[in-house]
């Protein structure tokens, strides 16, 4: 049965879970901002929305966020599927997330159509998003790539983002210091103060064929971390 990784706050699946056995233990261990959903019907991938405002129901602010996924090793296909509760007829044993943070809210044929954080519960810890301005194109399967060559280069973003919203943070308090590293490859530089929440760092490339993700984290652990997978193809 497929399973689906969730942005619980956003409303919408980012990535299909490709081991069963890593998603059932995701299932057992939910986190505080994302869930699974196990279900026979076949989800199709569906644009987000890009909102002025506040993210509505199946908006997210600035791309889905793969760097739980990546951090922990779990094994998946991007896929994003905006207004997931909304589109399709999804029961609540469906949904696997922690009950102590939030409420499914079903509607009178018992499907559920949002889904609510309890008041009483502390927000998402504030995150680390990582992007890049490589491509997916050789091939394309969902990982950014850039020629294996060990000269060619990736721009690697990190902005800070409120755990509890998804906004951006931006303003001058937001600086900081965080360490970036990989497993494969150079990069510009390891460790640096975000400058109004943001932060870039250059990617070179190694010379051999691999996907390697690049990890940025605050060493005081105050932020959540984030990563993303690069391929040198």
């Amino acid at each position: 049965m497929p399973n689906y990784y969730v942005d619980l706050l956003q409303k919408c699946v980012i990535a299909e879970l490709t081991d069963p056995a890593q998603a059932q233990d995701l299932i057992a261990n939910v986190g505080p901002r994302y869930g699974v959903i196990e279900t026979a019907t076949v989800l199709a991938a569906k644009a987000v929305t890009t909102p002025t405002g506040p993210a509505p129901a199946g908006g997210v602010e600035a791309g889905a966020d793969y760097g739980p996924l990546v951090v922990q090793g779990i094994a998946h296909t991007p896929l994003v599927v905006a207004d997931v509760f909304t589109d399709y007829d999804i029961t609540p044993a469906e949904v696997h997330c922690d009950p102590g943070r939030y409420e499914l809210v079903t509607d009178a044929s018992g499907f559920v159509r949002d889904v609510t954080r309890l008041s009483n519960v502390p927000p998402p810890k504030d995150f680390l998003r990582v992007t890049t301005d490589a491509t997916d194109d050789n091939p394309p399967d969902g990982y950014p790539d850039i020629p294996a060559n060990g000269v060619s280069t990736c721009r690697i973003m990190i902005q800070k983002v409120n755990g509890r919203t998804g906004a951006n943070m931006t303003a001058p308090e937001d600086n900081n210091l965080i360490q970036i590293a990989t497993q494969a490859g150079k990069l510009s530089a390891v460790q640096m103060n975000l400058v109004n929440g943001y932060a870039e760092v250059v990617l070179t490339s190694a010379t051999d064929t691999v996907i390697t993700p690049v990890r940025a984290f605050d060493p005081s652990g105050a932020l959540e971390e984030g990563a993303i997978q690069i391929q040198f193809a």
